[in-house]
């Protein structure tokens, strides 16, 4: 080997030599710099953050749940006029009539034959009156004449009203009959629903006998009771608002409209009623639910979590974030909200409580 070629190999070992202490001394020197700045770094300070409440005022509304009981605002029970044997129903349990529509029909017959005796008896009668109207004419002129005397004059008077009275009395009877026969045509006596039915096709009915119950459901009654520490919160046209176990996650509207006078006998509260339009039919009369009514409203409240007052011999009080500092602060504490009190004074809006 020359000299040359050693020579050469030497230069070039020293410059990889001289790159790689070049590069490690650079990375050092940077890992150097790092550990550099991290030491003068201040260390941080992580503070405790004290939970608070921020005192506003608010507007309260009270409102009490009560049992009600839904009812139709008309419930009426269609009984017989007359007793026959029923001919045909044309309603079911369930059944949406409107006012004139027929119902049940009874056994006509009988009741045709009457009107058609009463007729007769009243054509007679009338024939009977214009005979006497005539005799009485006659018999009149003759006593003018001098031909007859008093008594026999009033003879014929008295036939006459008799007469007039018995045609009176057959044309009442006349009239009587034909009401008969139409109280064998059952029909409906305002618009509803037909709630119960009694009676089937053929069975013979008497006098008064129920034979359907029938309701209007337009407008129902919402009826539910309060004690006399609620009674004067509620007046005549407050709203109302309740939910049906059929439909629970529905509430629906309705206005008060009857309140009464004094207490029930037996559990000493005082009933009220509310009316609700249900023209769409979506409640169903007869179902148990739920009401509720805004009793009172409380407008600029201060309200604060029970757990955040103390009390000690002095009273109540509260702890008050001052700056860098706490304060106990007296509070005149009121009405209580389940988990809420109301702060009557000592406190106002913007002051921070800190909490337990």
């Amino acid at each position: 080997m020359s000299v040359h070629s050693v020579k050469h190999k030497r230069r070039v070992i020293g410059c990889f030599s001289l790159i790689l202490f070049i590069i490690f001394g650079s990375a050092f020197g940077v890992s150097l710099m790092k550990v550099i700045k991290e030491k003068k770094k201040k260390p941080e300070v992580h503070e405790n953050k004290i939970p608070i409440y921020n005192v506003i005022t608010t507007n309260l509304t009270v409102i009490k749940t009560f049992n009600t009981l839904i009812q139709p605002d008309k419930s009426i029970e269609i009984s017989s006029a007359v007793g026959e044997k029923i001919n045909k129903t044309y309603v079911e349990i369930g059944s949406v009539v409107t006012q004139g529509q027929i119902l049940i029909e009874l056994d006509k017959r009988y009741k045709k034959i009457d009107v058609r005796k009463a007729m007769a008896k009243v054509l007679e009668s009338t024939v009977a009156l214009s005979n006497a109207a005539i005799d009485l004419a006659n018999n009149r002129k003759l006593y003018n004449e001098e031909v007859i005397g008093d008594d026999i004059l009033r003879k014929y008077i008295v036939a006459h009203r008799n007469a007039l009275a018995e045609n009176e009395n057959t044309k009442a009877i006349f009239d009587f009959t034909k009401e008969r026969l139409a109280d064998c045509t059952i029909k409906a006596p305002c618009n509803g629903k037909i709630s119960k039915k009694y009676v089937d096709e053929g069975e013979r009915v008497v006098p008064n006998q129920a034979l359907l119950d029938m309701v209007d459901d337009t407008t129902l009654r919402v009826i539910f009771y309060v004690g006399d520490h609620d009674i004067f919160d509620i007046t005549p046209g407050k709203r109302i608002f309740f939910n049906t176990g059929e439909l629970s996650g529905i509430n629906f509207t309705a206005t008060v409209a009857y309140i009464s006078s004094d207490v029930e006998p037996k559990s000493f509260l005082y009933r009220i009623e509310g009316i609700y339009n249900n023209k769409d039919g979506k409640v169903k009369p007869g179902l148990l639910g739920r009401v509720n009514i805004p009793l009172r409203e409380y407008k600029n409240l201060i309200v604060i979590p029970s757990y955040t007052i103390n009390e000690d011999e002095k009273g109540n009080y509260v702890i008050l974030l001052s700056g860098t500092s706490n304060v106990n602060r007296r509070i005149e504490t009121g009405k209580e909200y389940k988990q809420w009190v109301q702060v009557k004074s000592g406190l106002k809006s913007g002051d921070k409580i800190i909490l337990r």
